[in-house]
């Protein structure tokens, strides 16, 4: 029961369109491996366990659990998972009608600041996105990485924005003047939704980051997607809300598996540190042709069983006292962090922790209400005990739905 520089180069559009495609479209393979048998012991069990399995040597010192025993097999689990994300990925057409709205969008901007060049960002661009995944543009100052005072930035978002209005075929033309002013549009012509912030050079470099760690191991993509969909259908991914954001969920899937024994998702803050700072127009031209050769895992875990582990783990995870580091792939307690970030102020406040691998700030710091973190923590916990219980698991026990056969 379901309880639950941009882009662009020296060579034309088109050429450059297969080989965006190939890294942001198939990151997730074609050919996945078949589920592996279904193991006695896929993770290490952490000391925070209820009481309700078994424990052990934990892998972070009893910050969260370990995994729930591996018997019944996981196998129905991998294998829908693998078609959900086959069906949902972004397709490479798709993409090619973003790309091309996005030379579009970048035409008119040069037309009052010629230095600057549009990158897409977020999930369309580091390997995870969807045909629904939104899609965030930055333009950035390509000369000097100069970013425009708030006064400059509104201005020139009002100067597209009055183009936009003015050229016909784009829709929904909204800006939003906060903290980061944001112009919202959409392309009518190719039905393609955009948010344009202005100078973001830090999301280039996550989107890079999360290219690179999509890269590393067939299962990363799956789990991230699927794990998204699961808090979007629960109504708890939404940061304006004061819950989780996308790439908050995205790091906390990866410190999952960077934990892992065998780890899954490697450390690169540690193995590919100088890749990961890299200045971002470098950063582009590796994305548009081809990316670094990343470290690989020799965990044998399957889709089903990690992501079982996932729920188990953060359904017990001591989010009032771990804060949870991608950039060192593990968690630290909260009175031993060296980051002022995470012990005074407002984001000391918040009920989950997530550090951001390159600021070093709270990622999750809107979470500041405790009735909106119990709802959180309270979809983690139904989750894990709908895994536990169901004898044969699949995507329908935490709430998903396969795609219906045409």
């Amino acid at each position: 029961m379901a309880l639950v520089g941009a882009l662009r180069g020296s060579t034309s559009i088109a050429a450059r369109l297969p080989l965006l495609s190939r890294h942001c479209v198939c990151l997730y393979h074609n050919k996945i491996p078949q589920a592996k048998p279904a193991r006695e012991s896929a993770f290490g069990h952490g000391n925070n366990t209820g009481g309700r399995f078994p424990s052990g040597p934990g892998t972070l010192d009893g910050a969260g659990g370990g995994s729930q025993p591996n018997t019944p097999s996981k196998a129905k689990l991998t294998e829908e998972i693998n078609a959900y994300v086959h069906h949902h990925r972004q397709s490479s057409s798709f993409f090619q009608h973003k790309y091309e709205a996005v030379m579009a969008l970048e035409e008119v901007a040069q037309r009052f600041r010629p230095q600057y060049s549009a990158f897409i960002t977020g999930s369309s661009m580091n390997g995870v996105g969807t045909n629904s995944s939104d899609t965030d543009i930055t333009l950035l100052n390509r000369k000097d990485r100069t970013p425009l005072s708030r006064p400059e930035a509104i201005n020139f978002l009002e100067q597209l924005q009055q183009v936009y209005e003015e050229s016909g075929g784009y829709t929904d033309i909204k800006l939003v003047a906060a903290k980061v002013p944001l112009l919202t549009i959409t392309d009518e012509k190719r039905d393609v939704p955009f948010d344009i912030s202005l100078d973001g050079t830090s999301a280039v470099r996550n989107t890079y980051m999360l290219q690179l760690y999509s890269a590393c191991d067939y299962r990363i993509v799956p789990l991230i997607m699927v794990v998204k969909d699961w808090a979007k259908k629960q109504g708890i991914k939404s940061a304006h809300e004061g819950l989780l954001s996308s790439y908050g969920i995205s790091l906390m899937v990866l410190n999952f598996l960077q934990v892992q024994q065998p780890w899954v998702a490697p450390v690169l803050h540690h193995t590919m540190k100088e890749e990961l700072y890299l200045d971002v127009l470098e950063m582009q031209n590796k994305r548009e042709h081809d990316l670094p050769a990343t470290p690989t895992s020799s965990n044998t875990a399957s889709l089903g069983e990690l992501l079982c582990g996932f729920f188990h783990y953060y359904a017990a995870f001591q989010f009032d006292s771990y804060i949870i580091q991608v950039s060192e792939g593990r968690t630290v307690h909260g009175q031993d962090s060296i980051n002022p970030s995470f012990s005074a102020g407002s984001l000391n406040k918040a009920y989950v922790k997530i550090e951001e691998p390159f600021s070093k700030n709270n990622v999750s710091h809107a979470i500041l209400k405790r009735s909106q973190f119990m709802r959180l923590r309270t979809e983690f916990v139904v989750a894990d005990d709908a895994l536990f219980y169901d004898s044969n698991p699949s995507l329908a026990t935490i709430g998903l739905e396969l795609p219906k056969p045409a």
